[in-house]
């Protein structure tokens, strides 16, 4: 791990010194992470991610010249996001939302299929991020679409950020999170819940994400692909590869139990659903390349309930 996090940091610098005209925020370590979730998401095939990619410009933040065991990291990274992409994207529109907030948004281009569905969207971020993904959307989007989405710096520690960023949606508002929770301990998952309890008392819907049980989706993707034995290798190298690009600690072990997070949760006044990760049997981008028997088994990690719903009680 230390010779990973040495690599990185001496690949950050390189970059930063070729990009000497770039505003010094566009280098804040959570810029990196945004890069390589679009990354996955465009090596999964999405159409819409490969052109964020392109437009974004950037050699691919990973690649085989500095990261050992890339190809298989890459491919089921590529298919974990590819799923908690869809998924969510599933989510909303089988349950009629017309208002989605999505914090820790990164460059997910997630807003084009909802700007298409008809949907309003928010992406809450820090500023050097929101500023660039709120620039590939609008390159990506026809004009008509443009009214129906914003970007905001709206960090989640800052509640009077979020709740005047959410005032950009009329209704009730899905507000979902993809990967940002794996980096929060106990407490700071506690405020970040906290804040998005005021978005929900303000405009009412609900919480969707998937962090509660990360560790076990995580594993039932690399399962049907390289088998039960390399879950731990692939897990450790992935994880070891966040926590390089962000200097942080991933914290997987927040929760001893399924049972845990639910009293944790509901001590903080939500009550906790938990649904499938499709209402219909799933055909996604990354499956090209995949043999019949391992897009069998993905296909049936859909029906599994990794989907965790959070409303307010009462």
């Amino acid at each position: 791990m230390m010779r990973l996090k040495n690599l990185l940091s001496a690949l950050i610098i390189a970059v930063a010194c070729l990009s000497s005209t770039v505003h010094a925020a566009e280098f804040e370590m959570i810029s990196y992470s945004a890069q390589v979730k679009l990354q996955w998401l465009a090596a999964a095939g999405i159409p819409d991610a490969v052109m964020y990619n392109q437009l974004l410009n950037k050699r691919d933040f990973f690649n085989r010249d500095n990261l050992n065991d890339f190809d298989r990291i890459e491919k089921v990274n590529a298919i974990y996001n590819d799923f908690c992409y869809a998924s969510f994207i599933d989510f909303v529109k089988a349950n009629n939302y017309q208002n989605v907030y999505e914090i820790g948004c990164s460059y997910s281009p997630r807003v084009v299929a909802l700007a298409k569905a008809g949907c309003n969207y928010v992406g809450a971020e820090l500023s050097a991020v929101a500023l660039v993904a709120d620039d590939l959307a609008r390159r990506v989007l026809d004009k008509r679409y443009h009214h129906q989405f914003a970007y905001f710096d709206a960090p989640v520690v800052d509640r009077a950020a979020m709740l005047d960023s959410a005032n950009f949606l009329n209704g009730k508002v899905c507000v979902i999170e993809q990967g940002l929770m794996i980096y929060f301990n106990r407490d700071q998952i506690a405020g970040m819940l906290e804040n998005i309890k005021a978005i929900l008392h303000q405009h009412g819907g609900c919480f969707v994400t998937s962090n509660f049980v990360r560790k076990d989706y995580f594993a039932d993707i690399v399962t049907p692909i390289y088998g039960a034995g390399s879950v731990d290798d692939l897990y450790f190298e992935t994880k070891s590869m966040y926590e390089g690009v962000l200097g942080d600690p991933m914290y997987d072990d927040t929760f001893s139990s399924k049972e845990d997070a639910i009293a944790f949760l509901n001590g903080l006044g939500f009550e906790v659903k938990e649904a499938p990760l499709f209402t219909e049997e799933p055909e996604l981008d990354c499956f090209k390349g995949l043999t019949d028997e391992q897009i069998g088994a993905l296909k049936t990690l859909g029906r599994q309930k990794y989907i965790w719903v959070l409303t307010l009680k009462g």
